[in-house]
């Protein structure tokens, strides 16, 4: 099994996350993020995505759900995890298909429930290394040392039942200072291009990031010709 180093930079640098809770950018938050579609006559609303983060104590959790335009089924991603470094506990992902319950130790033990099939697999996989989990995935990169000119690598892992591999890697790269104009307001901002393990690398993503409050203002993703963006409402 593949295992990815914890942490690859440019320059010399920490633990991973250690900055993210002392410099108050892991808080409770609830915000939405709108989908469009860009199509040839300008962009298309497709759906939004719920998000909260959660800070109970010694841990935080953070729930997306995704609602698409026309389906009256969701996609939801429960993830818990330690507040201080965000060491994964708890991984919850429920979807029209399947309901996938993971809970993380020195091994990665749950169950996989097919909703077509009513065929239930269970897991149970030792990893080794230091890792994040993957339904935290877009937090872990606004909680990051974003600085200009340096490269991340952030190992998640992300449970697939058709792949052997369980970590993946997802890359920061080409960080830049920017502003952002939002509801009349321009902001400092960070821009960060991103690829993900789970796509083989293949689909990129480019965050807008508040410089200092660490909110994710909008994302572009561009897959082939396929292309879409979220933007914070």
């Amino acid at each position: 099994m593949p295992v990815v180093s914890i942490f690859q930079t440019n320059q010399n640098s920490g633990p991973m996350f250690q900055n993210a809770a002392e410099k108050g950018w892991i808080a409770d938050e609830a915000y939405r993020l709108k989908w469009f579609s860009v199509e040839k006559d300008g962009p298309e609303e497709i759906g939004h995505i719920d998000i909260q983060v959660i800070v109970e104590g010694p841990t935080v959790t953070t729930i997306s759900t995704i609602f698409l335009k026309g389906i009256h089924e969701t996609w939801t991603d429960y993830s818990i995890a330690e507040f201080e470094g965000l060491k994964p506990l708890l991984h919850t992902s429920l979807s029209p298909q399947r309901d996938l319950k993971i809970r993380f130790g020195k091994r990665a033990k749950g169950v996989l429930f097919d909703k077509g099939s009513q065929g239930r697999k269970n897991i149970d996989i030792g990893i080794k290394g230091n890792y994040f989990d993957s339904a935290m995935s877009h937090h872990l990169v606004r909680w990051s040392d974003i600085e200009e000119r340096k490269i991340i690598t952030i190992p998640m892992f992300n449970y697939q039942a058709n792949k052997k591999a369980k970590l993946i890697a997802v890359k920061l790269f080409d960080i830049k200072k920017t502003e952002y104009s939002l509801k009349d307001e321009t902001l400092d901002s960070w821009h960060v291009k991103s690829t993900s393990g789970i796509t083989n690398h293949q689909v990129l993503t480019e965050y807008t990031i508040g410089r200092s409050s660490r909110k994710i203002l909008r994302m572009d993703i561009a897959n082939g010709a396929r292309k879409s963006f979220m933007e914070r409402t």
